[in-house]
């Protein structure tokens, strides 16, 4: 499980102190280091930046979006908007005398997403009700896969305490990161009760009206072409150093070869 582990460096390397004020400027993709913008070429576009698998989707949502738990550039587990990962045989993961089990997640303080509303563990509840609902599947990730399938229940304490009631043994309970991606309750929970499963899908939210926790925020997005993100100030590990970010999608080979020997992008999935 390393496939994350250059984006880890990536936004190890783009993050930590302020950058140089941004000119307002439009970026150059002929130029991307004079703009300081950090080009990606990834295979194919993502149909939805909340959702898991598939080619070019585990990527490219990684960028505008933060996990409870992400891996290092060694695949070894570390915590992002958890405090720290539950741990077995202590208080964050017991096992329950009738084979089920409990895990609680403690979250960092002070953690916003892209609109400036406050991250709290009624966001993973909320997650954990829309996961839960399989017609509501195809944005969020595989329906009826673990660990959805195995969560029994999901309450929040307090806002920065996120309780998971287990339905069985489950290896990987204190390890949740791309198969549940957080989603901002104050965002869609109106849409969620409201539209049918057709429009839940198709909701502005999952492309250019993305609000997430990420390093970058969406900024414009043409279909088919490019993602742009712009540095989000507010990230939990500070501000990245690298202003932009541009997704473009190649699926050529040659046409991706000649775009890195241009100097045109700096990194290709």
């Amino acid at each position: 499980m390393r496939r994350f582990s250059w984006i880890a460096l990536v936004l190890a390397v783009g993050c930590g102190a302020p950058a140089a004020t941004q000119t307002g400027q439009a970026p150059s993709q002929d130029n991307p280091q004079a703009s300081r913008t950090f080009v990606f070429i990834a295979r194919s576009e993502p149909t939805s930046l909340g959702r898991s698998g598939g080619v070019g989707i585990d990527t490219s949502p990684r960028f505008f979006n933060a996990t409870l738990m992400m891996r290092d550039g060694s695949g070894t587990a570390q915590p992002e908007l958890a405090e720290k990962l539950p741990q077995l045989n202590t208080d964050s993961w017991r096992l329950l005398p009738d084979g089920r089990m409990e895990t609680i997640y403690r979250l960092k303080p002070n953690v916003v997403w892209h609109d400036g509303e406050p991250f709290t563990a009624d966001d993973l509840v909320f997650t954990w009700q829309v996961h839960r609902d399989l017609k509501y599947g195809p944005t969020v990730g595989a329906p009826g896969a673990p660990p959805d399938s195995l969560m029994d229940q999901a309450t929040a304490p307090d806002p920065l305490t996120f309780v998971v009631q287990w339905r069985q043994l489950y290896p990987k309970a204190g390890e949740l990161s791309e198969d549940f991606r957080p989603l901002p309750r104050h965002s869609l929970e109106a849409q969620y009760q409201q539209v049918s499963p057709e429009d839940w899908d198709n909701l502005p939210f999952w492309t250019r009206s993305y609000v997430g926790l990420g390093a970058y925020r969406v900024d414009q997005w043409e279909p088919g072409t490019f993602v742009e993100g712009a540095a989000f100030d507010r990230f939990l590990f500070g501000r990245p150093k690298i202003e932009r970010l541009r997704l473009i999608f190649m699926q050529d080979p040659n046409a991706v070869a000649a775009t890195l020997l241009a100097e045109a992008a700096h990194l290709v999935a």
